[in-house]
Order: structure tokens, then sequence, then C-alpha cells
């Protein structure tokens, strides 16, 4: 976590700074998901910024992502292509499709993962975002780690930050 825009912030003020982002964070209002554009102008009307966004399963955080246009990122959400999301919960909850990837017609495959994955993600998924204009990537470092290891569809952070949790 050794971002330039902290300066010369102790450990103790980057954690604490961090820490409360991440309580703003949960603490914030929670939507269902929908797909695409449309949908993320109505959750997000005005909100063309950077933050993070949290997606939450059946009530648990599952998820943290960070982007410097949240409306755009949250358009993408059900993106097989473009965000990993739904790639993960297909691999997770939909195995058996997921092995057959290599031997299924592309097109067959890609509209099953999407009909799947958009199902999954609205009946169990909520999501909430925070808008923060510096220190994106290191709140989402901050949170990756905390997440339930068993829930979480991150990967372990990748920018060479550590827990101390």
């Amino acid at each position: 976590m050794n971002a330039k825009w902290f300066g010369s912030v102790s450990d103790k003020q980057r954690t604490a700074f961090l820490g409360d982002c991440y309580s703003r964070l949960r603490g914030a209002n929670r939507h269902d998901i929908g797909f695409g554009r449309v949908w993320a102008r109505q959750v997000l009307p005005r909100v063309k910024k950077n933050g993070v966004y949290l997606v939450f399963e059946d009530q648990k955080l599952a998820y943290v992502g960070e982007s410097a246009d949240i409306q755009e990122r949250l358009a993408e959400l059900g993106s097989i292509h473009n965000h990993p999301l739904p790639r993960h919960i297909v691999e997770r909850h939909y195995r058996g499709l997921w092995r057959r990837r290599r031997t299924m017609d592309p097109g067959k495959f890609r509209t099953a993962v999407r009909t799947k994955a958009h199902a999954w993600m609205q009946k169990h998924m909520k999501v909430a975002y925070l808008e923060l204009p510096l220190g994106r990537a290191e709140l989402e470092d901050y949170i990756v780690p905390r997440l339930n290891k068993k829930r979480r569809y991150n990967k372990p952070a990748r920018r060479g930050t550590e827990c101390d949790c």
C-alpha cells in the first residue's frame, strides 16, 4: 500500500482511512443487480466517477471491485467478456457447464453461461458503491484479504499488499 498519494501519511493513518472507507462502503445502500447501461444509470444516476463497489451474495460480502468510472463498470457486471464475476459464478455454481466449455459450440456456451450467471446474480446478489477519487486500488487491496475465503470471488491481492488481519 505504498501509493504516492498517501505521501507522508503514517501506516496508522492510512489504515484508519481505509478502515473508515470500508465501513462507509459496507453501510452504503445496496441495490438489486441488473445488467447494462440502462440499469447502471438508474442505480447511479449522476455518478461517472472513481470508486469502489462491493457485491454481496445472500447478505455476505463476496466481491470487491474498483473503477475510474463506476457507472460504466457496473454496466459491465453481467458481461462474461468484460467482467470476471459472471465467469466465477459459473465456475463455482455450474461446474458441469463450465467443464463442457471446450466441447460446446461457443455461441451456445456464452448464451448458457450468461443466462445462468444472470439468474444467479439477480436472485442472490446486491451491489453497493462508494465514490472515492483517490485510493481505489488500495481500498480494494485492503478489503480482499478480509473476505471469507470460501465465499469470495476475488483473487488474492495482486499488487503485493499484505493483510494484517
